[in-house]
Order: C-alpha cells, then sequence, then structure tokens
C-alpha cells in the first residue's frame, strides 16, 4: 500500500499544472506591480442587472418594429382614445403650422404682432349694423398699453383703455376711470344700481399683463382666483362623469377619407341615464352650495341650480359617443340619445391633410349640415367648395367654391358659384403692413377692409375722469344699437 502511486487515474511523472492568477491578490499588489485591467470591466452585481435589463430592452424594441405588433391592443378602450384624442390634437395642429408657415403674408403679419402695432377694421352697413363701423386697435405691447377706439356714423364714438395702471371708459365727451386692480369695488357699484343683482369676485384684476397671462394660456386665475377655483371645481365634476362611462370595443366601419376606402376602428363610450341623473343632481348640489356662483351670479345661481335639478335639457336613456380611428387619430365622433332622437357628427376625413375634409351634422330637433371640402390643385392654389343646409341664410352659401392663390406677396380669394364669379377679396402685404380687402359686389353684401400695421401713435389717457361706477349703462347698450 505504501508503493502504490499518490496520484490515481493520472500519470505519476507528469507534475501538476501550477495554477495562472489573472489578477493579484490585494496584499501582492506594490507601487512597482504593472496594473492588470480586467477587459470586461467591472464584475459589480448592479451594473450586470443593468447592462441584462438594457440588453432585454434593446431585443424587444427591436421585435416590435420588425414585427409590427399592434401595441394599441393592448391598451383599454378607454386609454386608447385618451391617446388618439391626444395624436389627433397634434396632428391638426401640424397641419395648421404647415399651410401658413410657408406663406409670407402670414408671416410678415405675425411679425408685426409681436411689436406695437395698430389694426383697423371698416364694416359697411349691412344687416344688423345701421351705419358703417370703424374700429381701431392700438396695442403698445412694450409699454403694457392698449387703446380701442369705436366710431358709428352719425355721431356715435367710444374708447376703451387698458393699462396696468387704469382701466377707462369713454362715452362721447363722458370719460369714467379706476384701477383695474380694484375695479370690482366700482363695478359691484355700478351693477347694484341698475339692480342687476350680480358682484364681480373678490381679488378682481383686469390689468393689461393680467388679461394678458390669460390670452398667452396662463391660469384663469391670474384675473380673479374665484375663476379658477370655479374652473377647478367643475372640472373635477366633469372627471367623475366621465370616470361613469363604460367604455367598448366595437366592430369598425369603412369611411372613405379622400379618394380610398379604409377600415376604422371604433370605440364607445355610454353613459347610463341612472348615472346621468345621479350626476345632475351632484351638480345642482354643488351649485346651491357654491359661494363663488352666489358672489357672481346672484340670483341667477338659484336659476342654474333649479334648471339642472329639474333636468330639463336631459331626458331619460342612455348617451352613446361613438369614436371612429384611423391610424391611432380620431377622424369622426358620432352622438347619439335614443330617447330624445338628438344625434350629431362630427369629423376631418381629409386624406393627406385631414382638414381638407371637415363636417358637421346635427338631427333630431333641426336638421343641418356644413361641409367643407379641400383640395390642392398646385403648390400655389387652394380649392374648398361648401355645402350647406339647414342654417337658414347661410344656405345661400351652399356650393360655394373659394380659391386661394398665394402668390407673391398678395393671396388673391376669389369666391365662385355656378361656374360664375360672385367676389373677389385680397390679403396681401405692403411698405405699411397688412391688408385685407373684401369688396362689396352686390347690394346689401358684407364689405370692408382691414389692416395691421405699425403703431402711430402711442395710446394716451386722461387723468381726470369720473368713476366708472358713474357709468349709465343705457349709454352702453345704445352703442350697440
Amino acid at each position: 500500500m505504501a508503493d502504490e502511486p499518490k496520484h490515481s487515474g493520472r500519470r505519476p511523472d507528469k507534475p501538476l499544472a501550477k495554477p495562472v492568477r489573472l489578477f493579484p491578490l490585494a496584499d501582492e499588489i506594490t507601487d512597482d506591480a504593472a496594473l492588470i485591467v480586467d477587459p470586461e470591466g467591472s464584475r459589480h452585481p448592479k451594473a450586470r442587472k443593468l447592462l441584462s435589463i438594457l440588453s432585454i430592452a434593446i431585443v424587444f424594441v427591436i421585435c416590435v418594429y420588425l414585427l409590427r405588433f399592434p401595441i394599441s391592443g393592448f391598451f383599454s378602450p378607454g386609454l386608447y382614445i385618451s391617446l388618439a384624442a391626444k395624436n389627433t390634437a397634434k396632428s391638426l395642429f401640424r397641419e395648421l403650422v404647415t399651410l401658413t408657415s410657408g406663406n409670407s403674408v402670414i408671416k410678415r403679419g405675425e411679425a408685426l404682432l409681436r411689436e406695437p402695432n395698430e389694426q383697423n377694421l371698416r364694416l359697411n352697413a349691412v344687416g344688423p349694423l345701421a351705419n358703417p363701423v370703424d374700429l381701431t386697435l392700438r396695442n403698445d405691447n412694450k409699454r403694457d398699453q392698449l387703446m380701442l377706439e369705436l366710431s358709428r356714423e352719425p355721431n356715435v364714438n367710444a374708447s376703451f383703455y387698458l393699462s396696468d395702471s387704469t382701466i377707462g371708459i369713454r362715452i362721447d365727451q363722458n370719460v369714467y376711470t379706476a384701477d383695474p386692480r380694484e375695479a370690482g369695488g366700482d363695478l359691484d357699484a355700478l351693477l347694484e344700481s341698475n339692480g342687476l343683482g350680480i358682484r364681480t369676485p373678490s381679488g378682481l384684476d383686469v390689468s393689461y399683463n393680467a388679461c394678458k397671462r390669460l390670452i398667452m394660456g396662463g391660469s384663469i386665475g391670474a384675473v380673479a382666483p374665484a375663476y379658477e377655483r370655479l374652473r377647478v371645481r367643475y372640472a373635477e365634476l366633469v372627471l367623475e362623469l366621465l370616470e361613469t362611462a363604460k367604455y367598448q370595443r366595437v366592430g369598425g366601419e369603412k369611411l372613405q377619407l379622400g379618394g380610398k376606402t379604409v377600415n376604422s376602428k371604433a370605440v364607445t363610450m355610454r353613459i347610463s341615464a341612472r348615472d346621468m341623473r345621479e350626476w345632475l343632481i351632484k351638480l345642482a348640489d354643488t351649485i346651491k352650495a357654491d359661494e363663488d356662483l352666489a358672489e357672481m351670479f346672484g340670483k341667477l345661481r338659484d336659476d342654474m341650480e333649479i334648471a339642472v335639478r329639474g333636468q330639463r335639457f336631459f331626458h331619460d336613456g342612455d348617451i352613446v359617443i361613438k369614436f371612429l380611428c384611423y391610424e391611432n387619430k380620431i377622424v369622426s365622433v358620432r352622438y347619439s340619445h335614443l330617447e330624445s332622437q338628438i344625434f350629431y357628427e362630427a369629423g376631418t376625413l381629409g386624406e393627406k391633410y385631414r382638414l381638407d375634409n371637415i363636417y358637421f351634422s346635427s338631427s333630431g330637433h333641426g336638421d343641418m349640415m356644413l361641409q367643407a371640402v379641400g383640395s390642392h390643385v398646385s403648390p400655389g392654389e387652394f380649392r374648398t367648395n361648401l355645402y350647406i343646409s339647414g342654417l337658414g341664410q347661410l344656405d345661400a352659401l351652399d356650393k360655394l367654391q373659394i380659391v386661394w392663390d398665394p402668390s407673391g406677396k398678395s393671396d388673391n380669394v376669389t369666391l365662385g358659384k355656378s361656374g360664375r364669379v360672385v367676389g373677389r377679396f385680397t390679403l396681401a402685404e405692403n411698405e405699411g403692413g397688412i391688408i385685407l380687402d373684401i369688396p362689396a359686389v352686390q347690394n346689401n353684401s358684407l364689405a370692408g377692409i382691414y389692416t395691421l400695421t405699425e403703431m402711430a401713435s402711442r395710446p394716451e389717457w386722461p387723468e381726470n375722469a369720473a368713476s366708472l361706477a358713474e357709468i349709465d349703462l343705457k349709454m352702453l347698450t345704445a352703442l350697440l344699437k
């Protein structure tokens, strides 16, 4: 036993291989030792996990792209419609930008509006306008002030002035003024003296910059915090109603988009009669307890509550809204309420550009239809045909063709019907700025001229004036006659 080899199964005369160490032990590292770098990087567990996750994500994206997998099928019907609505809004906005971005007249107008400018509009006597009307707006956006002047023949003149320190109204020779950040008190006194029972919200600020922030997309609370509270309160109520809705995918339909037929996806949103009644009761209770409404609308708040609680504008029965979608964008929306036999439909069915075919129709209490079909004949010519019915006097515009030729510095627009020209107007730029000229072509037709130029003179307002509370409302109503 003592003579047996110590290494069973291995040649006894072959020495064991010496193990090779790629990295030295910590106690073997000296300043003179060469640094050995691992070509595969650190072996930290978290780093390995992160690389694995990134690799899986990249492979997944590549597979989805190659297979064109219908990801929208993962979404619930409600979420799908929400995403489709956002896609639709972005798409239509891009179309508007594309249509106007290359036009020199519109570019010139945008540049003038960013600087202190003056706008003039003159309308001929037509319809409710017994006399010609002249409007002049001077907007000094560098000094935060504007003035709107109204002139009507034979002797009606009025002005409105606004800055960060003054709000003023002039009717003929009578001048009234107030601080726009404290005008609520004067306006309340004016409304109370005329027995209207309406009050302005507390903290009302109608200064130039407050209104500018509101118009430029800022919060309505810039004018009055009460307005913001009302917006939030009733927006939440609307969301509560939408949360009661039931969304369902239904069979799609074939649609005509321009010159081709496509298969659309369809989703319905249904609000039951019971949910609608319960929501209206909650809305009425909210209106009844709403102090902001009581402050601003006075007795009108009670009338609003009674109208909502009585559900005068809602007939029993489910409300169904059907969305037709193509390429994950909404192309048509249909509203139906069978019990009241009220139906609405609206859509944008252009092929290349959705806005090339816009339509709206309704049936039930009153049947009407409005459709505008456009076409791009050439890069410099656009045509739009109108189809109208059920809109009273506007039915005269049925089968009207509008031809827009944005050539050079003059955009000529021609109105034609039954093979003949019935009107023309021109949108053009000149040395002074922009001009829109709509000449009259027959008796009692709307005609006017609009100009946009650099501001010729700064708006000014007299310092000595009466309080806004002293205005006679009869003088204001006389301006509208």
